[in-house]
């Protein structure tokens, strides 16, 4: 099995960002498992349970157009804390920051990402942000 430390998790992170950056569906989902739960805060804490990886592209769909609506060129990671839970499971606490064309920060939002290890490959179980608060914060100071 291989194992679960702080390289992996950024190496399964920067995988995970690159997908982005192509707006690659597939190599998106790829990174999930599927059910798969979010838990974001904007006004209240939300609960999204993501059943199959249909569900998932339609959220991954709805996150890619918001970066379009805001102008995201890019995703960096600013720190990744990476803690072993146990050898198949692990959790990557990530500060993102997103930037547009010219690289300058559009907003930042931390996420966490509950990784578990099927057939010795990483996959998201369940993510917790902040990113829709941060999202809405942009979008004020734009219309402000």
């Amino acid at each position: 099995m291989a194992r679960n430390d702080a390289r992996t998790a950024a190496a399964f992170v920067e995988s995970y960002r690159a997908a982005f950056a192509t707006g690659d569906m597939a190599a998106i989902l790829d990174h999930f498992a599927f059910p798969c739960h979010i838990t974001g805060e904007a006004r209240e804490v939300a609960l999204t349970p993501i059943a199959s990886r249909e569900e998932g592209a339609g959220m991954v769909e709805d996150l890619l157009a918001m970066y379009r609506e805001i102008g995201v060129k890019a995703a960096r990671v600013l720190k990744l804390t990476a803690i072993e839970v146990s050898p198949r499971l692990h959790v990557a606490l990530v500060h993102w920051a997103l930037d547009d064309a010219l690289g300058a920060r559009i907003y930042a939002f931390e996420a966490s990402y509950t990784l578990a290890s099927f057939d010795d490959v990483l996959r998201i179980t369940a993510i917790a942000h902040n990113e829709i608060l941060r999202y809405r914060e942009c979008l004020a100071q734009v219309g402000a």
